[in-house]
This record gives structure tokens, sequence and C-alpha cells, in this order.
């Protein structure tokens, strides 16, 4: 009996300090984890109950929604309802920054204006797979880039230039989108010639962007 009342009052003493935080700092630790990760954590402390609303970073990983590398159909479905559940259900007052995406476009943003305007780094990872390779796959990334309107930099992997690309009469488009583009990371590989051609239609939409490679 007595030793079920020290742990409750260490736990009491625990939760205590977490709450003592500022929003500040605890932005900063769940910065760390995927989006998964950080709303899993906001059970830790009832202060951090809604925390999720208002981070400034977000990760969003399919892998973070299977325990292996296969993803089925109930896997998909259940990421799918996440990343509409986080960007939905945000606090439109607290500004999201930080936009990470790990996965294959398998949906739209789903944001309004007031989630994703105020998005300025971003960072598109397609991954090389089946799912990759879907009819509307080029599409729906093509409406990431026209939704993420207001963005100041932007990090690519060659596969999702190889997808972008698959886009009909792509050369064509103006991308209004990315005219505040200040920098343009991107995947290095000189024999994909498919890459550079996206890059520089990218570049002719971000008149002032520069880029900036590293190594696959």
């Amino acid at each position: 009996m007595k030793r079920g009342r020290n742990e409750h009052i260490i736990e009491k003493n625990n939760e205590d300090r977490l709450s003592a935080l500022s929003d500040d700092v605890l932005h900063h630790i769940l910065s760390f984890n995927n989006a998964k990760q950080a709303v899993q954590s906001c059970i830790l402390s009832t202060r951090w109950k809604i925390l999720w609303k208002t981070l400034p970073t977000l990760t969003l990983k399919l892998s973070s929604h299977s325990l292996t590398s296969y993803w089925s159909s109930k896997t998909l479905e259940r990421f799918t309802k996440f990343v509409i559940a986080i960007l939905s259900q945000r606090d439109v007052a607290a500004p999201l920054h930080v936009l990470d995406l790990d996965c294959t476009p398998l949906q739209k943003l789903c944001g309004t204006m007031n989630n994703l305007s105020s998005v300025k780094h971003v960072t598109i990872y397609v991954p090389n797979n089946k799912l990759s390779k879907g009819e509307n796959t080029p599409f729906i990334l093509l409406n990431w880039l026209i939704e993420l309107a207001n963005i100041e930099s932007l990090a690519v992997s060659l596969h999702t230039l190889k997808v972008l690309s698959l886009v009909p009469d792509l050369f064509n488009a103006e991308f209004s989108s990315l005219y505040n583009l200040k920098s343009l990371k991107v995947t290095y590989l000189p024999s994909s010639s498919i890459a550079k051609e996206v890059v520089d239609f990218l570049l002719q939409n971000a008149p002032l962007a520069k880029v900036t490679s590293y190594l696959d």
C-alpha cells in the first residue's frame, strides 16, 4: 500500500516537472519525433494533451504506421486518416513552419490555406516503391507543391523529381507557389537527365532560388 502511494507521488512530481516547461521547450523536444510519435507523447502530461495541435514542425512518415516494410491497405487507410486529422485539426492560430513528407503521395494534404500558408520549409521524400508508380501519384505530388504556396526552402529526393516528371505537359505549367523559394536542395546524380530537366523547370518558376545538392 505504501509503495503504491510513493509511486503515485513520484508520477505526480514527474508530471509537475513536465508541466513547468514552456511550450517552446516542449515543441523543441517533440520536433525530434515524427508526427505520430509526437501525438502519442501528448499522453505524458495533461498539459501536453493538445500540444500536437500547435507544433511548428511536422514529420509525416508512412513507415511509422507499419512495423514492416509491407504496407497493407489498412496501413494506407490509417495513414491517410492520420494525415487528414493532424492537418485539419491543427490550431490555425499556431503557425506551421516546417513540413517533412516522407511518404508516397496518396492524397491531397487536405490543409486549409490557414493551415499551410505559414509553411516555409518543406522536405518531400517519395520512396521508390510500387505505391509511387500509381497513376494518380504524380498529380497528387503536383497538388502538394501548389498547396504549399509560400515556401522558402524545398528539399526533394531524386525519385520525387522522377515522379513529378510524369505529369503530362509539366514543363508548360506555371508554379506561382514557388515564387518565394530561396533554396532548392536536390539529390545529386549527374547521370539523371530527368532530374536536371525538372530542376531547371522548378528554377524557372523560382527566380530567387539557389540550388544545393547532396549525394543519393
